[in-house]
């Protein structure tokens, strides 16, 4: 009975910390665009942490000698309109949690610009979420439902796309991971189950055979 209370707890347990994997969050802060004084165009795709992230047209960063530079390593769309995509380079799903974003433009700056994110889910289907970046700083911009996606795009509305930075993402567990642990723990319980027989089985055996040699005296 202990064994199959300590295997339920197990189990449970293991499978809460799984649950919590999104531990594996991770920042991408754009630190490999070779960040400087001078304004550049950056090889797309642009791969950071097992992430890529590409314009038709290539991708460009803004330095800190330019005056529409927003006080953090980034990147923008180098044709200013076009869609920006940025999906795992293994291709497995990831959650998406914020982004950082301020105004990209020539000037004068417009009023803003507003720009709509889509996520393609799992299995299919799109979520979307419109921010109206109306800055020439950095807002940090969070997302809601953005989970279990395969891609994520944007575009801006306005003429010009905004520029990005601190991408918030997490990669999602894969199936065969909760398969596999499930299977690790019962095999786990399994060998506690045969060990505790092969202990008891002295302990049965041994009194009988003791009183069975005193009768035969």
């Amino acid at each position: 009975m202990k064994s199959k209370t300590w295997l339920a707890r197990a189990t449970i347990g293991a499978i809460l910390a799984l649950a919590a994997v999104p531990a594996l969050a991770d920042v991408i802060t754009f630190d490999g665009v070779s960040p400087g004084f001078s304004s550049h165009p950056v090889t797309s795709p642009y791969v950071e942490l097992n992430y890529s992230i590409s314009a038709p047209n290539g991708l460009y960063y803004l330095g800190t000698g330019d005056v529409r530079y927003a006080g953090e390593n980034n990147l923008f769309d180098s044709n200013y309109d076009d869609v920006t995509t940025l999906t795992t380079v293994s291709g497995k799903p990831f959650d998406i949690q914020s982004i950082d974003l301020a105004e990209m433009y020539f000037p004068p700056a417009p009023a803003d610009e507003p720009t709509t994110f889509t996520g393609t889910k799992v299995g299919g289907g799109t979520v979307s979420q419109l921010f109206d970046v109306d800055s020439l700083s950095f807002f940090t911009y969070d997302f809601s439902g953005f989970s279990d996606i395969t891609s994520l795009s944007w575009t801006s509305t306005g003429p010009y796309t905004p520029q990005f930075a601190n991408i918030h993402v997490a990669t999602v567990p894969e199936p065969g991971a909760w398969a596999m642990l499930v299977l690790g723990v019962f095999g786990l319980g399994a060998r506690l189950r045969t060990g505790r027989s092969i202990r008891e089985e002295p302990a049965a055996n041994g009194p009988r055979s003791r009183r069975a040699a005193a009768t035969a005296v």
